[in-house]
């Protein structure tokens, strides 16, 4: 039965909605502004399973020496190195301290990665060389091996996702809307962190469960391909192979120029709201949605600025190979990190 065509909302009607918003949610929203924002490469299920690829990938007295290293944890919940690899998305001081970490901002004008793009600062391709020190150093204590083991795996699953090899100003998709049947995701970010995983786990039967997704994606990797993905272990090689997938043209991230790729046809960069009022906006769109189910594609007239792409089940046909191999590589490649790190504490 077709839906019956509604109005735009009035602005008294606007009015009205916000007086409808109970005040615990305005103050909880309010609240929210203090908290950064999230960015989770792949998600749980997409780290885990890059860390389970891994864990199989392992010698068994390497397996032994990294389980040794996982139950000197204080919380049970992280002694599976599944597990522990999403710590580094769990609230907390530490991780707060190393959120630049967890992306690779480059130029727009910039088609290659050559190792130069953090400069002096914090960013994925200092801080991989930096924990696989730490992990492997002789004498280092065990509480900083285990936060650098943690650490280590998540950072090497964040950049092997396109989009956390991206442009700081959209904030690597973030601020990018998208219209989707894919029922998760509402920027392309989280396309690509969650929907194309969880659609991929839909078509192999599992539901939800990134360990399983793992030790299925593990099972396909060939001789072959192992020995091609850790021919060459520079972290600015695997940089490079995620920022020509996020600059494909079938990507939808940016539209390329002759000066580089633009956020737009007719902007180069992302020039509506951000910061304070995109947060304000952000929360204020999801208490929004939760007050007035009937109209949850409001958005405040804050909310602007942002390009809106159509994604569809063909989206995530199309790049559900894509995700599956960066998985796939990302988990080989942990694992030959591992093997380098335990060298000293296994049997020759």
């Amino acid at each position: 039965m077709p839906e019956t065509p509604q109005s735009a909302p009035s602005p008294e009607a606007d009015n009205a909605l916000w007086c409808r918003v109970p005040i615990a949610f305005v103050v909880a929203g309010v609240l929210c502004l203090a908290q950064p924002g999230t960015l989770r490469a792949w998600g749980d299920a997409g780290h885990r399973a890059v860390c389970e690829v891994a864990y199989h990938e392992l010698s068994p007295d390497v397996r032994a020496a990294v389980d040794a290293l996982l139950a000197t944890d204080n919380d049970p919940a992280f002694h599976g190195l599944a597990n522990a690899c999403t710590w580094p998305d769990r609230p907390g001081d530490v991780q707060g301290r190393n959120r630049p970490n967890h992306y690779l901002n480059v130029s727009r004008e910039v088609a290659h990665v050559d190792g130069s793009e953090c400069g002096s600062e914090a960013c994925l391709l200092t801080a991989i060389p930096r924990d696989l020190e730490r992990l492997g150093t002789p004498g280092v204590a065990n509480a900083e091996r285990l936060m650098a083991l943690k650490f280590l795996g998540h950072w090497v699953g964040d950049l092997h996702q396109p989009l956390h090899v991206s442009f700081a100003d959209d904030r690597g998709g973030n601020l990018i809307e998208v219209n989707s049947n894919l029922a998760c995701g509402t920027v392309l970010h989280g396309v690509w962190d969650t929907c194309i995983p969880a659609y991929a786990m839909e078509r192999m039967g599992i539901r939800d469960d990134g360990a399983a997704f793992g030790r299925s994606l593990q099972g396909e990797i060939s001789s072959a391909e192992r020995q091609a993905w850790t021919g060459d272990l520079r972290v600015e090689v695997w940089a490079d192979e995620s920022l020509s997938i996020a600059l494909r043209s079938d990507v939808r991230y940016c539209a390329r120029r002759d000066d580089g790729c633009w956020y737009a046809a007719d902007s180069k960069r992302f020039v509506g709201t951000s910061g304070f009022f995109d947060r304000l906006t952000a929360s204020f769109g999801a208490l929004f949605a939760r007050a007035e189910p009937a109209r949850a594609d409001f958005r405040p007239r804050l909310w602007d600025g942002k390009r809106v792409v159509a994604i569809t089940t063909h989206y995530a046909e199309r790049f559900e190979p894509v995700v599956k191999q960066r998985i796939k590589m990302a988990g080989v490649r942990f694992a030959a990190l591992l093997k380098q790190a335990f060298r000293g504490e296994t049997t020759p």
